[in-house]
């Protein structure tokens, strides 16, 4: 009878042990990371030129940019003028404000730039000549 009651109790301390192991819930690195981490296309461009509107594809203005966001807050972003084949690389680090802003700061003398979500997207308004511009990256 001893050895019944002491099985018991060791069955059930082992099933206790397992339950309390099958219910624990583990956190995935991946939640552990800024949704901003990875990497960003422009997606469109809309511009305002003497207060018209106009949405187009980067393609169309001889664009195309990627931005790497890394999980270190260092970002990559590699700049192609499509017309001239010319490309730039620019790096630096990036820091989150808030849950919808994202301040970009490129390593030596560039613009300081701040993303903000709109959607599924992270905008960055800007001017070019003048003129208002909103980029829009998507990620991929």
């Amino acid at each position: 009878m001893k050895n019944l009651i002491k099985n018991s109790i060791g069955v059930l301390f082992l099933a206790l042990i397992s339950m309390s192991l099958l219910t624990t819930s583990c956190k995935k690195d991946d939640d552990d990371l800024d949704e901003i981490v990875g990497t960003w296309k422009l997606h469109e461009v809309e511009m305002k030129i003497l207060g018209v509107t106009t949405t187009v594809p980067p393609s169309q203005i001889g664009m195309d940019i990627t931005v790497v966001i890394n999980a270190d807050k260092t970002y990559t972003a590699t700049i192609i003028n499509t017309s001239t084949s010319k490309t730039e690389t620019e790096t630096g680090t990036w820091n989150r404000t808030d849950n919808t802003t994202v301040v970009i700061t490129p390593t030596g003398d560039g613009k300081v730039q701040t993303l903000i979500k709109e959607g599924g997207y992270y905008i960055v308004n800007d001017t070019h000549d003048g003129n208002a511009m909103k980029m829009k990256y998507k990620k991929q």
